[in-house]
């Protein structure tokens, strides 16, 4: 069974949540554990909770709460080393109807709802591998360290990305790229 921790103070029909109590829910599904947790919750909250030595499998947060410094968890931290980790906007989400907020949320709030799975969670979260392999094919063709910066932004603060890229740039070339890539991809499908 895989877990997602959710981050968020909307409860997927876009009702403000007033208290912590009736935010946070922890359910289990088929094949998937479900925690939801305030937006300003602290990494010992999420400990708590997860449990101390059992990170999430998948963390989605609220993107706007940590644009305006609501969110104090820091996604780098240590915890998360094997997490998955990715942003939805409850504003913008919410324009369409295929999506985290719309498809996820209301799985977990509203009984009438059908059960939610992993495919439901998965659906929103690039696998290591894939996020890799399209990083390693951007270097393969030239682009320079700035360009996929610019590219990549979020995915390199926010998942093991940040791990191929920084390997990669700060490596002083003393691998060739096939050995880095080789290297690279049997780090992703362990991860």
């Amino acid at each position: 069974m895989k877990t997602i921790l959710i981050l968020t103070n909307k409860d997927g029909r876009g009702k403000i949540i007033e208290t912590e109590r009736s935010l946070a829910q922890e359910k289990e599904f088929d094949d998937v554990k479900v925690f939801v947790m305030s937006d300003n919750c602290e990494l010992s909250d999420i400990t708590a909770r997860c449990g101390a030595e059992t990170p999430p499998d998948y963390f989605a947060y609220h993107i706007t709460a940590k644009d305006k410094g609501k969110t104090r968890v820091d996604f780098n931290d240590e915890y998360f080393t094997n997490t998955m980790i990715k942003g939805f906007s409850h504003e913008e989400d919410a324009k369409f109807p295929d999506n985290f907020y719309n498809k996820v949320l209301p799985k977990i709030y509203l009984p009438e709802q059908d059960q939610l799975t992993l495919a439901d969670i998965e659906r929103y979260f690039p696998s290591t591998l894939e996020s890799t392999l399209n990083l390693l094919h951007d270097i393969d063709y030239g682009k320079g360290k700035d360009d996929l910066e610019k590219r990549y932004g979020e995915l390199l603060k926010e998942s093991k990305c940040k791990y191929v890229f920084d390997t990669f740039f700060d490596n002083d070339n003393e691998e060739n790229f096939v050995a880095m890539r080789d290297k690279l991809i049997t780090y992703a499908t362990q991860h």
